[in-house]
C-alpha cells in the first residue's frame, strides 16, 4: 500500500516493504489533497502535497519524531513541529503546494 488516509491521519508507504523502492505522483487523498512521495533505500525522501480546497491535514511523519522541513509558496520553515506520536498538522490554503522532507 502506497497511501492511506484513515481516521483523519495521512500515511505514506504504511504497508510497503522497506527493501523495495517505490514512488507515486498525485494520488488523491480525502479532503481534496493530491499526494506525491518516494521511498528509496528504505527511507521516504519527500512528501509533496497539493491542496485543492485548503484546510488542516494531519500527517503521520515517516521520519518519526524528528523535525520536518517544509517549503511552500507561502513560507519556508527550517523545522516543523512533530508531536510525540510522530504526527504533525499542515494548515493548507486553496491551491497551496507543500514540499516536506527530513531536515
Amino acid at each position: 500500500m502506497l497511501l492511506q488516509h484513515e481516521a483523519g491521519v495521512l500515511r505514506v508507504f504504511p504497508d510497503w516493504p522497506q527493501a523495495m523502492d517505490a514512488g507515486f505522483t498525485r494520488l488523491r487523498a480525502k479532503g481534496a489533497y493530491h499526494i506525491s512521495s518516494e521511498q528509496k533505500n528504505g527511507k521516504v525522501t519527500y512528501i509533496d502535497v497539493f491542496s485543492e480546497k485548503g484546510g488542516s491535514l494531519i500527517i503521520q511523519s515517516p521520519w518519526g519524531t524528528r523535525g520536518v522541513h517544509l517549503v511552500s509558496a507561502q513560507r519556508a520553515a527550517p523545522a516543523w513541529h512533530v508531536d510525540a506520536s510522530g504526527q504533525f498538522e499542515l494548515l493548507t490554503v486553496p491551491g497551496g503546494r507543500y514540499h516536506l522532507s527530513l531536515q
